[in-house]
């Protein structure tokens, strides 16, 4: 088995080592009289011709085999407390000695000469009977190498690295790891995870009517990230202009960064008597402080105001910043501001602020939105766009689950409006419910009216109703 990168890495720096230790003794040494060194070197002498002897007449089934050693060659802890430092990488102190027969543990990897010379003759390695028990991959078991045959050496050969170790071979596998990699690899880990289909209808008491039904897919990941699909049909109709019958076809992307979040969608809008028309939004969400969450958008594409703005092909770019802030468990503030562009030359800014606080299944709110356009072009380009309005109102709601399966929503809100300048009343009121049909089938009913003006009406009253639903279907 061909050791990793960080094995070789450890006996590289293992053998750094004992060479600095060993030219440190050297220079020691050098200061000692010679006359003290000659009893050293006459044992030193005696020992190298011994070694010699034994080498040369020991038969080489002699020496322990590695399951033999298991139980008796056991490093002294006084050995490798005088010779190597436990704390360093690559040595165990007190692990019993592997590997003797091991081609790896046959030589020195203080000898540079040695590691050549086998690199040269690699069968050298399995012949040679010199065992360094120092090695550090007798130290450490993790650095074992598994014995090899001689025969079976012969006829498959080790492919040796520059120092004298085997070479790293790839795992196997990690080519077509590599070519699975990427964009490919990170798509299939996705399956369809619930289907949306949204229905909503629109109307007013100037002839205004909207009306759609959208169905979208939903795919998600093992790491929460999100893809949707989404189609369906829209009918926008008008007292004033010719119905308008919208397609629209569009993919939208979710990803998590821990606590961040990233959300991409791009589309296209077909029309059934305009041009068709590009679609595209990104947006970003990361908490900033303990219980305070910065969040942004930026879109572009058709504005769908009404039937007229369609048909004038009215182009919208937004972008803007949104806040929430957790104050308190049961208070909160959430704030949005927007700033846009028309391809009319006109241009907005919108705010908009609520402070919530809740009472058990109650809860009070403020409210306060401002709308600006530059230009006020309802006459040439068909949508609701005031110079100074401005809407503040105090709501009241009530959130519950009833019979211990539909959990309801009930609002209602009263406050005043400003539009060029007159003031006069504004209230809403609504209704939520999310029924449960099956296990994984969930049904959202909401209604909602209002009087607060999104169309210049004069003196006239303004009041517009909305239905929208939603079946929701888990997989």
């Amino acid at each position: 088995m061909p050791q990793s990168l960080s094995q070789q890495a450890l006996l590289n720096d293992e053998w750094r080592r004992l060479q600095l230790r060993k030219e440190t003794q050297l220079k020691t040494s050098a200061s000692v009289p010679i006359k003290r060194c000659l009893p050293i070197l006459k044992v030193s002498l005696f020992l190298t011709a011994l070694n010699f002897l034994v080498a040369l007449f020991l038969p080489t089934n002699a020496w322990a085999s590695s399951e033999e050693c298991e139980s008796s060659c056991v490093v002294d802890s006084t050995f490798l407390s005088n010779h190597f430092n436990p704390s360093e990488p690559g040595i165990i102190e007190g692990q019993a000695i592997r590997g003797l027969s091991a081609p790896i543990a046959r030589h020195s990897v203080s000898d540079q000469t040695t590691l050549l010379s086998e690199q040269s003759n690699p069968s050298s390695a399995l012949e040679s009977p010199e065992v360094l028990i120092a090695a550090p991959q007798n130290l450490n078991p993790g650095l074992y190498v598994p014995l090899f045959d001689a025969e079976e050496f012969n006829e498959n050969p080790i492919d040796l690295d520059n120092s004298g170790l085997p070479r790293e071979e790839p795992l196997e596998g990690a080519e077509d790891d590599t070519s699975n990699s990427g964009l490919f690899n990170y798509l299939s880990d996705f399956s369809a995870s619930d289907l949306d289909l949204d229905y909503q209808q629109n109307f007013d008491n100037f002839g205004g009517f909207e009306y759609g039904l959208q169905p979208t897919l939903n795919f998600e990941n093992s790491r929460g990230d999100r893809i949707g699909l989404t189609t369906g049909v829209e009918i926008f109709d008008q007292a004033t202009t010719l119905q308008v019958t919208n397609v629209p076809l569009e993919v939208s992307w979710h990803h998590k960064i821990g606590q961040s979040s990233i959300d991409v969608s791009a589309g296209i809008d077909f029309f059934d008597r305009l041009s068709m028309a590009p679609r595209l939004s990104a947006g970003g969400s990361t908490p900033i402080f303990k219980g305070v969450t910065l969040s942004g958008v930026i879109e572009y594409g058709p504005y769908k105001f009404n039937a007229q703005t369609l048909e004038n092909e009215i182009r919208a770019l937004r972008l803007g910043p949104n806040l929430f802030w957790q104050i308190a468990p049961n208070t909160t503030l959430f704030s949005l501001m927007r700033v846009g562009t028309y391809n009319d030359g006109n241009t907005e800014q919108q705010s908009f602020s609520r402070l919530e606080q809740r009472i058990g299944p109650f809860g009070v709110a403020a409210n306060l939105f401002n709308w600006v356009y530059r230009d006020n072009k309802e006459m040439s380009s068909g949508y609701f766009s005031p110079q100074d309005f401005l809407v503040y109102s105090g709501e009241i709601f009530w959130a519950d689950t009833l019979f211990n399966a539909l959990d309801c929503r009930a609002s209602a809100s009263l406050g005043r409006q400003r539009l060029g300048g007159s003031w006069t009343s504004g209230y809403s009121y609504g209704g939520q419910c999310s029924l449960p049909i099956t296990k994984d089938i969930v049904l959202d009913v909401d209604y909602a009216f209002s009087n607060v003006r999104d169309q210049m009406t004069g003196g006239s009253a303004f009041n517009s109703n909305a239905l929208t639903s939603k079946l929701r279907i888990d997989f």
